[in-house]
Order: C-alpha cells, then structure tokens, then sequence
C-alpha cells in the first residue's frame, strides 16, 4: 500500500460463492528507538495517517469534492452512496465525510481485516459523534445525515455477492487509498466499474508508483539492490474467480461487468498484480476500463524529521520501522540477497531512525476517474 505490499491471497476461503481476498497480516516484530516492539497492522495505518495527508494532491482532492458536490443533486430521493474500499482504520472515511458534512450520505467502509474495522469504528465514532441505531452495523452521526456500514470483506468476493445480499446497490463514489495493487490494475478497474452507476467517479487517490527510497546512503550499489529486489517482490500472485479476468476481446472496456455466474463457485486463475508501477497503470488502463480520466497527480510520501525540533511528526517513527519491517519481511530468505548483508543494510536504517537521521520517499499518484455513460 502506497510502496507496501505485505499481502497474499488465501486461496481456500471461499465467500458467497467467489473466493477471498485475504491481507497477510505479520505479527513479528519491529524496532523503533532503540526497542523491539510487535508490529501492529492497525498501528500502522494510524502511523501513517499524517504522511498520507501531506501527501495527496490538493488539486485531485479539490476536484474529487467538487465531482461528488456535482453528483449528489442528481439523486436528491435518496443519499449517496459511497463505497470505499480497504478502508483501514477510517481515517479517509472521517476526512471525506467531514468535508461533505451537508450531504446526505451513505457510507459503506469496506475491509478484510477485523481489526481494521474496530479501529474504524473507534476512530471515526470519536471523530464523527457515531451512534450505533441498528444491530445490522449501520451507525449514524447524530445532527448530520451520514449513515455509515461497516463490512468484512474483500472486493472482489464483496463485487460478487448477489446484489440482494447488498442492497441492490450502485454506488455512486468508490474510493480506494493504497490499495489497487492488491490485483492487477486492469481487474481492479474492472471490479470497481461493475460496481459504480453510470457516471460515478472513483477516487484512488496514493497509487505507488517506481520509486522508493530511503535516505542518506548507506551504500549507493547495496542501496539500488535492495530497492529492486523490494520493488519486485510487489508483483504478488493471486487466486480469483476466473470471471473477473479481463477477455482480450475486451480491451475497450464495454463488456466490465460481471458475466453470468460470477461469484457463483466458478475455477479460480492466477494472476500477477501490477506493483510498484500500480499508479501509472491507473492511467493507462482507464480509457480501457470504461473510464475517463478527470485529474491525476503525485502524492510523494516523504517523511523526515521535522527540522524545528529534530523528531518526527506524531508516529512517524513507527512507521519508519515498519517499512524497515517491510522490506525485511520481503527479502529474508529471498535468495536474490544474502542474508547477512540484509541485515547490515536493516541494522545501519534502524541506527539511522533512532538517531532521527532516516528519511523516506516514495512515488506515488492520485488519480480521478469517471466512469463512461453506456
């Protein structure tokens, strides 16, 4: 997500008929200023929280407001419908519904991993004043008209679910933060359309996107290895209903729903996700995916330490060490890289992070789209 790809597919966990999409989350352990600490997913996202809001581009956020602004009178019956995919612990839901406080929103916050999803409520019920109203897990923000949903589940299994079992909905905003790269770029597009009403936007805003970097130098040829190798090691390959792989015939995008019996037991293939080139793909597959591009730019992570007090901004620092704990998680044993020299390179970054010498950047991109009218 946004250069980290700590993710596999659990193959075997078939739900409603389509098989699940499962974060690997890793409980070993990481090091910040001088302690080993147990890594925490959740912690994690909430570490970042600060870098990702530096980071996304001000133009493509302004221009994502304006476009949801602009859909929300078309429907005025009804709320909006907002799906946001590998949701986190809600720190984009909270932004996005603060700042569109005056519509009427319905807000499905959608994530694999159970912890996440109580983090969220935590998170978001502080931020956002939520009341539970019903035992079906929809919250209300009392003196504001969102009702939020939270559900565990993966995108693709969730796409494939009968639209009964989801309320017969068609969203009108699909949002997703550091996260198309689970599959490859083409199917991502292809799932999130079958999904959007005609017209809908989808917001995909810190798509990694060739470059990640940390800095100063330990030594420039074991640096560009190590980066390389990390880079590589993001085009994962998954197992998913053979009915989202995209027919060659298909290149112009016209036929991006679901065929008939998807999600309905079909043989699984296998495929390689797009890694560190996600954001750029993003680009390139849209028009193909039935897509227009309405605006793109960067949003580079770059965190260092903050050069009025020498320390890094909030739980940065954490977050520092778990991309350190990335990087070691992807390369150990990778046979491309000799453990011991890894270790080296890991023990200098650390020694770095806690002399609050480390910096880290990362390419990424912000992209809006729409989807085409038929």
């Amino acid at each position: 997500m946004g250069g980290v790809h700590n993710r596999t597919v659990a193959s075997g966990d078939r739900a409603n008929g389509g098989r699940r999409i499962s974060q690997h989350i890793s409980h070993h352990s990481t090091y910040v200023a001088g302690c080993t600490v147990t890594f925490s997913y959740p912690r994690y996202l909430e570490a970042k929280r600060t870098v990702d809001d530096r980071a996304r581009h001000p133009r493509v956020w302004t221009a994502f407001l304006e476009a949801v602004s602009d859909i929300a009178p078309e429907n005025p019956e009804r709320p909006l419908r907002v799906l946001e995919i590998g949701a986190g612990v809600g720190d984009l839901a909270t932004k996005i519904l603060d700042e569109l406080e005056s519509e009427a929103i319905d807000y499905t916050v959608l994530d694999v991993n159970a912890d996440n999803l109580d983090r969220a409520r935590e998170r978001m019920g502080a931020s956002l004043d939520m009341e539970a109203t019903q035992s079906d897990g929809v919250v209300a923000t009392p003196g504001r008209s969102h009702r939020i949903r939270f559900v565990k589940d993966d995108i693709a299994s969730f796409a494939n679910r009968d639209r009964e079992e989801v309320d017969g909905r068609i969203y009108d905003v699909i949002v997703g933060q550091a996260i198309i790269d689970i599959l490859p770029t083409h199917i991502s597009l292809r799932i999130i359309r079958s999904l959007l009403a005609a017209g809908g936007l989808a917001y995909l805003p810190i798509h990694v996107d060739g470059l990640t970097e940390f800095e100063p130098t330990v030594n420039h040829d074991m640096d560009d290895c190590i980066m390389n190798l990390y880079h590589d090691t993001m085009q994962r390959v998954y197992s998913i209903d053979e009915s989202w792989k995209l027919d060659p015939s298909d290149a112009d995008g016209s036929n991006s729903d679901p065929p008939d019996g998807a999600g309905a037991g079909n043989e699984t293939v296998s495929v390689q996700s797009d890694g560190a080139r996600c954001g750029r793909d993003l680009l390139v597959y849209a028009n193909g995916a039935g897509f227009e591009i309405v605006d793109a730019g960067s949003s580079d992570w770059l965190v260092r330490p903050d050069p009025t007090t020498g320390r890094y901004v909030g739980q940065e620092d954490y977050f520092l060490s778990c991309m350190l704990h990335f990087v070691e998680d992807a390369l150990s044993d990778n046979g491309s890289i000799d453990d011991s020299q890894l270790e080296d390179w890991l023990a200098r970054r650390r020694r770095q992070l806690e002399d609050s010498e480390l910096m880290l950047l990362v390419h990424n991109l912000d992209v809006l789209l729409r989807q085409r009218s038929p």
